[in-house]
């Protein structure tokens, strides 16, 4: 599983990253994706989700 540490460097980045490259384009041109804090809340959400469900704790004994 994902540490979540690692998760939280390694997500938005490039989330962050390709919602930019997307902004620039012109299908994009117009939306609020021009705005730099709606790229880093999408950003943000996608890493709370990916992070929630990758760095699930693993069970190692057995509960009985």
């Amino acid at each position: 599983m994902l540490k979540p540490w690692i998760a939280y460097i390694l997500i938005p980045l490039p989330v962050h990253l390709a919602l930019t490259l997307m902004a620039r384009s012109d299908q994009f041109a117009d939306s609020p994706l021009q705005h730099f804090w709606v790229r880093v809340a999408i950003a943000a959400t996608v890493t709370a989700i990916a992070t929630t469900l990758f760095t699930r704790p693993t069970v190692t004994e057995d509960p009985t």
